[in-house]
């Protein structure tokens, strides 16, 4: 907010830099021997002078709907205004001193295309009121600056236009990007505790008639992993989620091993790079969901070494083709400057394999 009055402000003010040339038509307004002429063509010069500030509290470009509805009716004011000092001057070519604020207003307030075709509208509007005083020197002096102040606010205007589409398309892929972490943060991460919960409620369905005492454990135990999901996905929603590596595999461990797996962890997780440690847990996550989605594995191995991080298992292979789970993996990995590999192995199972 600060920064759109401040540009607000700065636009108004350079405007009003500019109202010091008001002097010249002024100057020849007063030479005019018409009193009513005189003091209508000074009236109508103290009104234009609010009308044009205003015209530029906002860029052309930034302009929607309404606001932009109001911009034209200023402009079309502003013209009105210039015709009624042109008539007071009375053959003085007072038009051709107003129109270098008309162009200001042109390059600043409107938006392409209008403002290149109100420009070239404006500069030949100076030419024909030229021709018809004589083709005055002063007044050709008039219509240069007229078209100085057109090429100079161009470039200015043109400038400040890149600026805004740059703000504009980083904004853009910041929330892109944010979007695309928090989809991935809620596949990988709540997506594998709402697996897992969904394992121990099958279990206790299949325990229900044989073991009661047993269900109800593992239906408390599912409503503890639901409430995790819970907070998983507002810490997701916050941009706070993070658990450190051996907490994953601890959870990993857990997790596989409650299904029936045999879990082999080789290795110490901090041999791995610090950098790297938050990127690890999250593979190691999405790594142990598909395991125990789609492996029909029995034996998962998980090991850390000093340039490599490995989870395998004896399951049936890489067969379906790479959806978000490990699209979001080789995306947190390349993040951080290391290669993603997922492959079947020789004996019919899968291995994730991070390497750095």
């Amino acid at each position: 907010m600060k920064r759109l009055l401040f540009g607000r402000w700065m636009g108004m003010l350079m405007a009003s830099v500019w109202l010091v040339f008001l002097v010249f038509p002024i100057h020849t307004l007063s030479m005019q021997p018409d009193p009513v002429r005189r003091w209508v063509g000074f009236t109508t010069i103290v009104l234009f002078v609010p009308v044009y500030v205003l015209s530029f509290v906002t860029l052309g470009i930034l302009l929607e709907g309404r606001a932009r509805v109001m911009q034209l009716l200023r402009g079309a004011l502003l013209l009105l205004l210039t015709a009624v000092i042109e008539w007071a001057g009375g053959g003085l070519g007072l038009a051709l001193g107003m129109l270098p604020f008309v162009m200001a207003y042109t390059v600043w307030g409107l938006w392409p295309p209008l403002r290149l075709v109100t420009s070239v509208g404006v500069l030949t509007a100076g030419v024909v009121v030229w021709g018809v005083y004589g083709w005055k020197l002063n007044l050709l002096i008039l219509l240069g600056v007229t078209l100085l102040v057109g090429i100079s606010g161009a470039v200015g205007v043109g400038g400040t236009e890149l600026e805004i589409e740059d703000a504009q398309r980083r904004e853009e892929q910041a929330l892109t990007e944010n979007r695309e972490r928090l989809a991935r943060d809620v596949h990988d991460l709540v997506g594998h505790t709402l697996t897992v919960a969904s394992l121990k409620v099958q279990l206790a369905e299949r325990l229900l008639e044989v073991d009661p005492d047993r269900a109800r454990a593992e239906l408390a135990t599912t409503q503890q992993f639901i409430s995790r999901a819970q907070e998983e996905l507002r810490a997701s929603v916050n941009g706070v989620l993070q658990r450190p590596v051996a907490a994953e595999v601890a959870a990993a461990r857990q997790s596989l091993a409650e299904a029936g797996l045999e879990v082999t962890v080789i290795g110490d997780p901090a041999v791995v790079p610090a950098t790297l440690a938050p990127v690890l847990g999250w593979v190691l996550r999405e790594a142990s969901t598909n395991v125990l989605r789609h492996a029909v594995a029995r034996r998962v191995v998980v090991e850390f070494d000093p340039t490599r991080f490995r989870v395998v298992d004896d399951g049936q292979g890489v067969r379906a083709p790479e959806g978000r789970g490990i699209t979001g993996m080789r995306e947190r990995t390349a993040s951080a400057g290391a290669s993603f590999q997922m492959n079947s192995t020789p004996d019919g199972g899968c291995e994730v394999l991070v390497t750095w």
